[in-house]
């Protein structure tokens, strides 16, 4: 169990904001949605639940975006999907809005990990997120939580903390997309190796994660 000792990586990281960045061309029309109290820096638009100075509120669950389709270069969303209820009409908005884009969110590892949202308790991942979200290298993969989590049996958990321990890219999943989000929802089993399903879960997720940094690392260089 992580303790309020360890260092929590909930900011976004320095080395993917300058990534992401450099894909986008100057002049770019950027969406940003649910930007929170860290806006993306190269954003234009933003989209909130809350009304602020230059954001357009829309409840992305129930509401459609309020712009024409593909009328932005680029669209950015960092630990937003996972907190929705229904996240699948945001992504299809998000598809028909954007002709490419960033989607940020805890990765699965993380929400697997007990203290790991600095709460006094020692629950499973960050105790108010809807879904585990990630990538398999091409597709945004989304599970539903369930208490079930709470009681999976991992086989050696005091490496998956020790992994989050010693790597802050380790806590989020990335995943870039053009044209079209692909995405998939996938569900627990009344019976069988559910917790099988969560590890491969993770495995796909730090696999597209190392091949993330390498773009990162390629870029800098």
């Amino acid at each position: 169990m992580l303790t309020k000792e360890d260092q929590k990586h909930w900011r976004p990281q320095p080395e993917v904001l300058a990534y992401v960045s450099s894909l986008i061309a100057d002049g770019a029309k950027v969406l940003e949605i649910g930007p929170g109290q860290i806006p993306f820096s190269k954003a234009t638009h933003f989209i909130d639940i809350n009304p602020g100075e230059n954001r357009i509120r829309c409840d992305v669950q129930f509401e459609p975006l309020p712009f024409e389709d593909k009328s932005f270069d680029f669209i950015y969303t960092r630990h937003t999907i996972e907190d929705l209820i229904w996240p699948f009409p945001c992504l299809k908005e998000m598809s028909r809005v954007g002709k490419a884009g960033y989607i940020e969110t805890p990765s699965p590892l993380a929400e697997c990990v007990r203290g790991i949202d600095g709460n006094p308790h020692n629950w499973r991942g960050y105790f108010h997120h809807q879904w585990l979200v990630w990538n398999d290298g091409k597709t945004l993969k989304l599970l539903k939580k369930l208490p079930l989590m709470e009681y999976m049996p991992f086989p050696d958990e005091n490496t998956m903390e020790n992994i989050l321990r010693g790597n802050p890219m380790a806590w989020n999943s990335h995943f870039l997309w053009k044209e079209e989000i692909k995405w998939e929802i996938c569900s627990f089993k009344l019976k069988g190796e559910n917790t099988q399903l969560v590890i491969s879960a993770i495995q796909d997720d730090m696999l597209s994660t190392n091949n993330f940094i390498n773009d990162i690392k390629k870029m800098l260089s």
